[in-house]
């Protein structure tokens, strides 16, 4: 996987490479991205958002990545980065779109289950590493 850095004003990186993600950030990177997305909207109030791609018919759209967005930024679990990047960083067949859309439809889309349990031991990692990172990026809570 590739990636892209974004400085802060001071010139700090923001953004972690593949590489200085720990195991459970790995998790929400690859696999459980879209719980921090929502974990990260909880906190902020920013749309969740995520990449899709076209399945092997045409009619099915599989989950590629999911993030938040912030003006012209997208985050994840490394930080701030450029949203359209998403298609190079997973390898995809190049087939891709980005959807805003609610907590209900990117959970269902990335559990295929209707609704998310507050108590998911893995919701509740998401939260403790999302408030983590909106700290580092200096964002504001809702």
């Amino acid at each position: 996987m590739q990636h892209s850095t974004v400085s802060a004003a001071n010139g700090e990186p923001v953004t972690k490479s593949d590489d200085e993600l720990d195991d459970t950030e790995i998790r929400f990177f690859v696999g459980n991205c879209h719980l921090f997305a929502i974990a990260v909207h909880r906190l902020t109030g920013l749309p969740h958002s995520a990449t899709f791609e076209a399945g092997d018919h045409g009619d099915e759209r599989l989950l590629v990545h999911a993030y938040v967005i912030c003006g012209d930024h997208a985050i994840d679990i490394r930080g701030r980065f450029a949203p359209e990047t998403v298609p190079g960083i997973f390898d995809t067949a190049g087939n891709c779109w980005e959807e805003t859309m609610t907590q209900d439809i990117l959970f269902a889309v990335g559990e295929g289950k209707p609704k998310l349990d507050e108590d998911n031991p893995d919701f509740v990692t998401a939260l403790q590493l999302a408030s983590a990172l909106i700290d580092r990026l200096s964002l504001s809570l809702q």
